[in-house]
């Protein structure tokens, strides 16, 4: 994602919003004011652009009447939000009162209570569906846009693995990749945007691997005989470094540990440590050579960006 977070406005009706001056808008309306989302960025953590029907979940109370997880869809993608249930229409419900919403992405309609809980992060082929945005802004019956800027409240790896001495572009392809030592179910809180994680960190195979939802989404450079995966992950802190292994058919296995301790501490972190911080992107460049596996550092772009010069070899 080119932005660290994403803009959007719950506004009234534009043909309300758009006769009223500044002035005007300082007296509440006597008549009944609805709220509907639009978008004024279409850029979000996993893609650039809102996909067509993508939605996000708004909650809020006004006066007596609470408004929980009341979905919103844009239908044609272009970043105009409608309210999916007319039913579920939000209303101010004081002149005076200013109320605080709070939003989030993905929408899960089947919520119950405020947290999304057994989220699996190895069903990368799905991550759309655990890549959370949480949001939280004010208004009034009298000033009634309310702009949500989204924070990113997990963290991207970019693992872009390369052609180097007596390999293949082809072996690259097919090289079966894993990554250890990290948790990867957890569960996201609505309310206040939190994320947390359960003690099962085991090897994942995120390429290659037999069960398809598993296998990372990736992008190609022929240019440069390269392979970049994406991953999408929980926020966490680890005890020791990962432990990263690639496999190419009829050669040796080559193996590596990750630190990001040094990434961290250039991305400004006063006391870095080895963690994966919500709302950055981690971009991890390997070579895979017929003798070695070269890490050629470990950055940090996009959202907070950093760069580890250090160079770490595995055989």
């Amino acid at each position: 994602m080119k932005n660290s977070t994403l803009a959007i406005s719950l506004l009234t009706t534009m043909a309300i919003f758009s006769a009223c001056t500044k002035d005007e808008l300082k007296s509440a309306p006597d008549g009944p004011v609805a709220l509907k989302v639009n978008s004024s960025i279409l850029t979000r953590a996993a893609d650039t652009k809102w996909d067509a029907n993508d939605k996000i979940g708004v909650t809020g109370t006004s006066g007596e009447t609470d408004y929980t997880n009341v979905g919103f869809v844009t239908a044609a993608g272009d970043g105009t939000f409608s309210v999916i249930n007319e039913s579920e229409t939000i209303y101010f419900q004081k002149a005076d009162e200013e109320v605080t919403f709070t939003a989030y992405y993905p929408y899960d309609e089947e919520l119950d209570g405020n947290v999304i809980e057994n989220v699996d992060t190895w069903e990368q082929a799905n991550q759309k569906t655990f890549d959370f945005l949480w949001a939280q802004a004010k208004a009034s019956k009298a000033l009634p846009v309310a702009t949500f800027s989204f924070d990113h409240k997990m963290t991207k790896l970019v693992l872009t693995v390369k052609a180097g001495d007596g390999v293949s572009f082809d072996e690259v392809k097919n090289a079966k990749l894993s990554l250890g030592g990290f948790n990867h179910i957890g569960s996201f809180n609505i309310s206040d945007g939190t994320t947390q994680t359960q003690n099962n960190a085991a090897e994942y195979v995120f390429a290659g691997n037999t069960t398809a939802e598993y296998n990372a989404p990736y992008t190609e450079n022929q240019a440069e005989s390269s392979r970049s995966y994406t991953l999408i992950v929980f926020p966490q802190g680890f005890q020791s470094k990962l432990p990263f292994k690639a496999e190419i058919t009829g050669m040796q296995t080559f193996d590596a540990e990750l630190d990001f301790t040094s990434a961290n501490q250039n991305a400004g972190d006063g006391t870095p440590a080895n963690s994966w911080i919500k709302g950055r992107q981690y971009n991890i460049s390997i070579t895979l050579n017929k003798t070695s596996l070269s890490i050629e550092g470990c950055t940090i772009n996009a959202w907070t960006e950093a760069t580890d010069d250090r160079e770490v070899e595995a055989y």
